[in-house]
């Protein structure tokens, strides 16, 4: 008995080690949730079947129920969305994100109305008017109402972000680019010329203090890439479509040359002075 004791207390040690360091339920789960979050729109059902997988490990989590709701949008089952929106709602009402995830799904698949109802939820909820999620939500609420036509109210979703984005010329150059085309197909073409050229400016300004930045960005919350966050290429491209609208800029004008100036005519010699007369 004695013989076999050791090698049953190193089975005991390795089933206690093992046990030890079994991966935790929240170590899982935050596996499944950072290969959820980079894959944006690929694979929606691969996604869907890991989200399931991280409800059954951590169900008083939120951002599980979040991201399938949307999984769900994107595959159209709308009923389940639904359902998780309804939970996640019970559990964590405040957090801005999760309602932006939904709204993203939303404007995905172009259902409009449903995303800026979501929009507005998260709007609702946000406390910081400085962060990359006001930028988004106002933005993003900015196109979806150009690309409906309702040019005034993409207009009023800009309000307020020169403020929030100064310290990121990239991003202030989509606001002013789409400033830009909103001026332009209301035919106001002087000042979309304006606006585009400040956002030219931006994007010049970005590249002179970064110029590895990339050329542009599309990122998952912004209609799950379908709103870019910023691209150079666009501001050239609004920039020319938009001076070809005007009229071509006349040269200045020389100014009219001044009539030669005749030399001023030399004073007449004065008369020699004649001698004085002798004293009589």
């Amino acid at each position: 008995m004695r013989k076999f004791f050791p090698l049953f207390a190193v089975i005991v040690l390795f089933v206690i080690l093992a046990l030890a360091y079994r991966p935790s339920k929240k170590f899982k789960y935050d596996v499944i949730m950072s290969s959820v979050k980079s894959s944006c729109v690929t694979d929606q059902r691969k996604n869907l079947e890991l989200l399931n997988n991280a409800v059954s490990l951590e169900p008083s989590r939120p951002d599980a129920y979040a991201y399938r709701a949307s999984a769900y949008i994107m595959l159209g089952f709308y009923n389940s969305a639904n359902t998780d929106l309804s939970i996640l709602n019970k559990q964590n009402p405040s957090r801005p994100v999760f309602y932006f995830t939904a709204a993203s799904a939303y404007c995905y698949q172009g259902d409009y109305a449903k995303a800026m109802e979501y929009l507005q939820k998260t709007a609702d909820r946000l406390k910081l008017r400085s962060d990359f999620l006001f930028f988004g939500v106002k933005y993003s609420a900015a196109v979806i109402r150009f690309r409906q036509g309702r040019y005034e109210d993409a207009l009023k979703n800009l309000e307020g972000l020169d403020e929030a984005v100064q310290a990121s010329p990239e991003l202030l150059s989509s606001v002013n680019n789409m400033r830009a085309q909103v001026l332009f197909a209301q035919k106001k073409y002087k000042e979309a010329m304006a606006f585009s050229d400040q956002a030219v400016k931006n994007v010049k300004a970005k590249l002179a203090s970064a110029p590895d930045t990339p050329r542009e960005d599309a990122m998952c919350l912004l209609c799950k890439g379908k709103i870019k966050a910023y691209s150079f290429d666009d501001v050239f491209k609004v920039n020319e479509m938009i001076k070809a609208k005007l009229p071509p800029s006349k040269p200045a004008a020389k100014p009219a040359a001044k009539p030669a100036q005749k030399p001023a005519p030399k004073p007449a010699a004065k008369p020699a002075a004649q001698p004085a007369s002798p004293a009589k």
